[in-house]
């Protein structure tokens, strides 16, 4: 029985129409962010000892006056073909899930921009400023104003041949975090670091369905 003072007819079709539309495009994104997952869980490997020693990552986090706290984390996934570092910048700045991130960012930033970063065009996305490259790596530190913490972002490609003897790559996706020695921000990230594991094992899985997409 409707509720006094509301019935169908007080809302109009087109309303009717977009309400069903939004909850459908919840649902499927619901749907999506928990197959993503699943698809992480199985494929994305967190790497327990850190970064290779050689990595810009590894060699980054072992500079005292860096402020990174621990070895720093790396995540890998193995992908068909040979990825060049230039084309996984490219898919991981614009994967779907990392456009979420982008809208939160404070400063407004578009594909075209992401793949001026990725190919060393321009040296400045968003919070991220390049500040080495590789044949095969991109180290970038980030800073966000009114953030507890720095912290540095960094890509690896490795490639090789699959069990067929067909090309592959190795996609390495990790970050190293700065804090203060203060107790607040020393609680902020007990419970921050197992979500951003959490979310970079996502981002990781994002990047590489976003590869195909990608020039």
């Amino acid at each position: 029985t409707p509720r006094p003072g509301f019935s169908q007819a007080a809302m109009p079709a087109k309303a009717m129409s977009a309400v069903g539309r939004v909850a459908a495009a919840t649902a499927a994104t619901g749907v999506t962010v928990l197959s993503y997952a699943a698809y992480s869980a199985r494929h994305v490997r967190l790497v327990k000892t850190g970064p290779a020693k050689e990595t810009l990552l590894a060699q980054a986090v072992e500079v005292p006056e860096s402020g990174f706290k621990g070895k720093g984390d790396c995540f890998r996934l193995d992908v068909p073909g040979h990825v060049p570092i230039e084309r996984f910048v490219h898919a991981f700045f614009t994967s779907w899930l990392f456009k979420l991130e982008r809208l939160v960012l404070p400063v407004a930033t578009t594909d075209s921009l992401a793949k001026d970063f990725a190919y060393s065009r321009v040296n400045e996305f968003a919070i991220w400023t390049a500040k080495e490259r590789t044949d095969s790596e991109l180290l970038a530190t980030w800073a966000e104003e009114h953030s507890p913490a720095t912290g540095a972002t960094w890509m690896r490609v490795v490639h090789g041949k699959d069990d067929d003897g067909k090309p592959k790559t190795c996609l390495e996706f990790g970050s190293a975090i700065a804090t203060g020695d203060m107790p607040y921000q020393k609680a902020v990230m007990a419970v921050a670091m197992p979500l951003h594991l959490a979310y970079s094992g996502l981002l990781l899985g994002a990047a590489a369905g976003n590869i195909d997409r990608t020039e």
